[in-house]
């Protein structure tokens, strides 16, 4: 009996075991929690693809001819890009 307590050939096999067994419980917890994440992003997506709205309208652009100046009025200050000039306007106090 006393050999059987001192015989340490069968250590090296159970410490392998063991290794093997804590690797698998590992393996087995990651892959539920990716199942989850999975299913949980997969909820979410069909939620996001249910509340899509397409009730809205853009309207297009307004047609520009090849004869119009664009120009812009920003605080009283016109800016006309034809000549190149800057306009004072009436709020601008000059």
């Amino acid at each position: 009996m006393r050999n059987i307590f001192r015989d340490e050939t069968g250590s090296l096999t159970l410490e392998w075991i063991f290794l093997f067994s804590l690797l698998v419980l590992g393996i087995v917890g990651g892959v539920a929690t990716l199942r989850n994440a999975m299913i949980l992003e997969a909820g979410e997506s069909a939620g996001a693809a249910a509340g899509l709205d397409d009730s809205y309208t853009v309207a297009p652009p307004p047609a520009l001819s090849l004869d119009s100046q664009p120009s812009a009025t920003i605080n009283g200050f016109e800016y006309d890009t034809g000549p190149n000039k800057v306009k004072f306007g009436d709020s601008a106090g000059l």
